[in-house]
């Protein structure tokens, strides 16, 4: 009987102690919380590029029937976001998540003729995401801890533009490979997601007098990531100190990007156009993880977020240069300010 009891003893020690190893290091959270940062990098090279395009648009017709090569031009653009995200469906994340996005993106426009252009880029994109977590320790108690998620990707994509009088429609698509540095108060780790996105915005330009120019528009984006599973080794501080594997698998992830918008363009003077613009954003996130601790964790979502943007393009007649500089503030369930540059040099 006593060794019975000593055996009970130790089988309720060690499921104890295999309690707070399951919970110190964050799995569920981590493949959401790194969605956040590849969605806004995505979603702001995709916005580069259409805003890219739509500098072709301000040139006069003229310019376009008298152009002899295919080439149209080259272009960079620089952009960077700062940010608070809030994820729906964990409870164990305190307050949102910080998220830091940055990117640039460099490529070619080439002139099809005078209704179509392509464009070809590459680019790089970089994130840092940095969060709480509540822990449960397997003794009816638990501590918060700081998680950290750092992002670099290199980013490939192509579009194309299609204008006539009024109307436009914009499609693009890129892929990239992004990896990921996890951080915890124990260990770090490496991981890596494959990304795909397809877009694309349609518009039309009402104009109101000689001008004004309002502009409803509508733009679609379908983003993959493809995530690699996480074997990540964590120490376990309880009577037992050891370290423990914690795997984690989760599904491939599939986020579909409604967003309306209004734009308000002013034909200023000598090619200087001011404009503001309004959206918002719908979003159809699913993930699911599969990991040591529990079998699979339901549905999460970045949840409708709204965005206001003020800017200026600017054509200038001597030179054969056009750029935009924008400001935008988001509010919902992503909170913050970014600041997009774009520059072409026509031929």
């Amino acid at each position: 009987m006593k060794k019975f009891f000593l055996l009970i003893s130790f089988i309720m020690l060690f499921s104890t102690t295999s309690l707070f190893a399951m919970g110190a290091f964050p799995r569920k959270q981590v493949p959401v919380a790194a969605l956040s940062g590849a969605y806004s990098n995505q979603t702001n090279v995709t916005k580069n590029s259409f805003n890219n395009m739509e500098l072709a648009r301000i040139k006069k017709q003229e310019q376009q029937e008298d152009k002899k090569s295919i080439l149209d031009g080259v272009f960079l653009n620089v952009y960077g976001n700062t940010e608070k995200v809030e994820i729906k469906g964990y409870d164990f994340i305190d307050g949102k998540v910080d998220n830091d996005v940055y990117g640039t993106i460099a490529g070619l426009d080439l002139a099809i003729n005078k209704n179509i252009t392509a464009q070809v880029y590459l680019g790089y994109m970089g994130s840092k995401q940095k969060y709480q977590e509540y822990c449960p320790d397997g003794w009816g108690g638990g501590e918060f801890t700081n998680v950290n998620i750092s992002q670099k990707a290199f980013v490939f994509g192509l579009g194309g533009m299609w204008t006539k009088e009024s109307y436009f429609v914009e499609a693009g698509l890129n892929v990239a490979k992004n990896q990921l540095e996890l951080s915890h108060e124990t260990n770090t780790d490496d991981s890596e997601t494959l990304n795909y996105s397809v877009s694309v915005k349609g518009g039309y330009d009402f104009k109101v007098g000689k001008k004004f120019i309002i502009q409803p528009n509508l733009m679609l984006m379908y983003l993959k990531m493809d995530p690699k599973d996480i074997s990540f080794y964590v120490y376990d501080d309880s009577p037992l100190s050891r370290y423990v594997n914690i795997d984690s698998h989760t599904d491939n992830i599939n986020l579909f990007h409604i967003e309306p918008a209004v734009k308000a363009k002013f034909d200023w003077i000598n090619g200087w156009l001011p404009y503001a613009s309004v959206s918002a954003a719908f979003n159809n996130c699913k993930v699911s993880s599969t990991n040591t601790e529990d079998t699979e964790s339901g549905d999460v979502e970045i949840d409708m977020y709204y965005e206001a943007s003020i800017g200026m393009e600017k054509v200038f007649s001597k030179l054969p240069l056009s750029g935009y500089v924008q400001l935008t503030g988001t509010t919902g369930s992503k909170e913050g300010v970014g600041l997009d540059i774009g520059a072409k040099y026509s031929f």
